[in-house]
This record gives structure tokens, sequence and C-alpha cells, in this order.
């Protein structure tokens, strides 16, 4: 690549980025986005009211999102990006050089969505109203929700999310796989 096709390419990269956001998003790029960065905000359904003047409770699950408990009202979001911090904190405790993190997106609002609804029965909430957020992230809160036999509104489950319920609740209990079948079954010999 010559100098001037350096300097071309330079050039258009820096208009592109002038005028990236001179157009609207579009829907794929949106949802794109969002499931770069889901979030979740519940409620106690018997007490839905938020004092917006109460600063909340920070509380930091294992794998570095941060929950903001408001008493009555839990949110949260994060992003792979958000957790760097804590990535990093973790490596230097256990002088470990992965660069593995927490698993991916989807593991981390998972794990996050059942810690949510853990800290929930620990407070004794009868039931949750769903406020808003990533929709694969409320189906696993859902789900938390049903296992923990608390009572959730605000939230039709499909019937996908009862097909993903059944696999959840599989692998949760570890009868994913059927003890008497091998994992890998040979392929049968043909001439």
């Amino acid at each position: 690549m010559t100098q001037n096709d350096e300097n071309q390419a330079s050039e258009l990269a820096k208009q592109a980025f002038e005028t990236i956001f001179d157009r609207p998003l579009t829907r794929t790029e949106f949802l794109y986005l969002l499931s770069r960065y889901p979030f979740l905000e519940l409620c106690d359904h018997e007490n839905p009211y938020l004092d917006d003047t109460k600063i909340p409770e920070v509380i930091i699950a294992d794998n570095g999102w941060r929950i903001f408990d408001y008493g009555n009202a839990i949110f949260t979001s994060g992003c792979e990006w958000t957790n760097a911090e804590h990535r990093q904190q973790k490596q230097q405790e256990s002088g470990d050089d992965d660069q593995g993190g927490d698993g991916t997106i989807v593991k981390q609002f998972s794990d996050v969505a059942f810690f949510v609804i853990d800290l929930i029965a620990k407070k004794g909430w009868n039931g949750i109203d769903f406020l808003t957020g990533y929709y694969p992230m409320l189906r696993m809160a859902w789900i938390a929700a049903e296992m923990k036999q608390i009572a959730v509104h605000h939230f039709e489950p499909s019937l996908e999310d009862y097909v993903v319920y059944n696999w959840v609740d599989k692998l949760k209990k570890k009868t994913f796989y059927p003890t008497d079948k091998p994992f890998i079954v040979p392929a049968k010999k043909t001439r």
C-alpha cells in the first residue's frame, strides 16, 4: 500500500466517523447494540413505587456486573467491556494470565438474572413486576423466578420461553444428557 493509498483510506475513515450518526440506526444495528448491552429492571409487585431520592446499594455480582438495589426495585446492566476492570482484578488476585473473562455476554446476563432472583428471594418479595429489559435477560429472570416459585407479573411467556425453561432446568439438574447413553455415538460402518 502506497502512502497515497494510506492517506486516502485515512480520509475515508475520517469522513465515515464524522457522518456515522447522521442517519437513523437500522433495526438490525439497534438490535445488535442492544444485544451487547443487556439490562434488567424489576420491582416488588406489592410495593412498586421507587423513591428516586434514595441512593441505591450497589452490589457486585461474581462476574463484575453491578446491581443497583433501591430496596423495592432492582436495576442492572452490563456488557463485556464494562467488566474489564473486574476481570483484571480477578487475574491479579489469582495470578492467572487467562484473558477468557467470565464467559460470553449470554452467560454473564444469565448468571446475573439468577443472582438477582436469588437476591429477591432473600428479600422475601412475593411477586415481581418486570419493568423493562433485554428480552433474553427478562426470559432468564422469569426462568429463575419460576424455579424459586416467585410470581412474575408483566411477562407473558411464549412457547419458545417454555422450551428454553426446559433446557435450563435440565442443565441446572444435570439431566441434559441421559446417563445411560454415551456422549458420542460412533457412526455405523457402511460398505
